[in-house]
């Protein structure tokens, strides 16, 4: 066991199918205890900095809208003010706009 994963060696000479002589249960219960995850003061200062993101996107979101902007656009426009780079996939934006 490692913190991100189990190696498991098996030899060469075993015939070996994957999904019947491998309990893959009792391997993702392992996986779960020992589990890495963020925590502390980093976690709830990226927690903060993302939620100010989100909030500042549905602003200008909202502005750009009664502005009479709309569609491809608008999210230029929105991610062009959040400071994205001209080559964001859109999908983050709306991830955003989702959040909250």
């Amino acid at each position: 066991m490692t913190a991100f994963g189990t190696m498991i060696f098996i030899p060469r000479y075993w015939s070996i199918d994957r999904e019947r002589n491998l309990k893959w249960g009792l391997v993702t219960r392992l996986h779960r205890c020992r589990g890495v995850s963020k925590q502390g003061e980093k976690l709830f200062k990226n927690f903060e900095e993302h939620q100010a993101q989100a909030i500042a996107a549905k602003k200008i979101h909202r502005d750009a809208t009664a502005a009479g902007f709309k569609g491809e656009k608008r999210e230029r426009l929105v991610m062009a003010k959040l400071g994205f780079d001209s080559e964001t996939d859109r999908k983050q934006l709306w991830r955003l706009l989702n959040l909250y």
